[in-house]
């Protein structure tokens, strides 16, 4: 394969020699470390046989070893560049599947999560919603017992109405009638329903108080003494006293303390001013005084609506509240209100 002997060569010679290393150590893909072994083997094996076996001028012989060498070496580099961009290659490939085997391990673990994390939303919701019915069956028991418990009231208020009445005929549908004119003026005013209820409930019983006082005085057909005037007087605070401890969302037994209390603090029993009075007791006053004045008493007759429309509007500010006064005189004036017959 390559020159031994004198004979002259050309240059293409040694560049097909070259050729034929580069292509011979690319085509059979050998490994740079293999390939140096191939190569300076057969230089060897060169050298021994120009210089044993078969002596070669010298200009021949270091021109073969040059180029025989360069070949060798061009051969070598070539596998070099092969084997770099393999490796290159390879180990990007290889950190490409390492990347992706991470992502995948990351994407199992984000969809455990998320399974994990749904099931315990799906577990906290399930016990939520079964919170929500139990504090909606609860809410509903609690309505029904309230409900009861406003019909017991009501039963038990209608009882204690009759007790007075009983005692008082010349009174009787005082309470009621107040209670129907002091919503009214509630309603005007543009009160909250549940206000209006505890005024329903306060004014239908504002005069429980007159169950301590001799039926003798209540019913007494002439003008009562001075003594006998100071005894009926009490009846609030007698009133206070039966209610006080009961039970209510509304303060039933403040209402009635207060119902004969004046703005210029002129009242009974406690000569309250102003805005020391409940608002739910000036209302009371005012139709407490318009259903009085208005009916028949033991010791008088009727004095008419007029007289007691007149009363309160006379004292508006004075006695009894500014605005209370003007919605019970639009009621009558205006809107046509007529005190039911009890």
């Amino acid at each position: 394969m390559i020159v031994v002997a004198p004979p002259p060569v050309s240059y293409s010679y040694y560049a097909g020699l070259m050729l034929v290393f580069m292509w011979g150590y690319t085509l059979i893909r050998l490994f740079f470390t293999w390939a140096s072994v191939a190569g300076w083997l057969q230089v060897i094996f060169y050298e021994t046989v120009t210089v044993g076996l078969n002596p070669t001028p010298l200009d021949v012989f270091l021109g073969n070893n040059f180029f025989f060498i360069s070949a060798n070496l061009v051969g070598m580099m070539a596998c070099y560049a092969i084997e770099f961009y393999a490796r290159r290659d390879f180990l990007m490939n290889q950190q490409v599947e390492e990347e992706r085997e991470k992502v995948s391990r990351i994407n199992e673990e984000l969809e455990d999560r998320v399974k994990q994390r749904t099931e315990d939303y799906k577990n906290l919701n399930q016990a939520l919603l079964q919170e929500v019915a139990g504090h909606e069956q609860a809410k509903e028991k609690l309505q029904e017992a309230l409900d009861s418990l406003k019909k017991s009231m009501g039963v038990t208020i209608q009882v204690m109405v009759s007790a007075v009445e009983a005692r008082d005929p010349y009174t009787a549908g005082h309470q009621i009638r107040s209670s129907n004119l002091a919503c009214a003026i509630a309603a005007e005013m543009g009160l909250p329903q549940e206000k209006i209820d505890g005024i329903q409930m306060a004014s239908s019983i504002h005069d429980i108080g007159k169950l301590s006082i001799p039926a003798e005085i209540l019913t007494k057909p002439t003008k009562l003494t001075n003594l006998e005037y100071s005894l009926i007087k009490e009846h609030s605070t007698c009133g206070y006293e039966m209610l006080k401890n009961v039970e209510s969302q509304w303060p039933l037994a403040e209402i009635i303390f207060q119902h004969h209390e004046r703005m210029n603090g002129s009242g009974y029993p406690r000569q309250l001013k102003g805005d020391e009075i409940l608002l739910e007791a000036r209302i009371l006053a005012v139709s407490d005084v318009v259903e009085s004045m208005a009916s028949h008493r033991p010791y008088r007759p009727s004095l008419g609506i007029e007289a007691a429309l007149e009363e309160i509007e006379k004292n508006k500010g004075i006695l009894y509240d500014e605005n209370v006064v003007n919605a019970c005189l639009r009621l009558f004036r205006e809107k046509g209100y007529k005190l039911p017959q009890v």
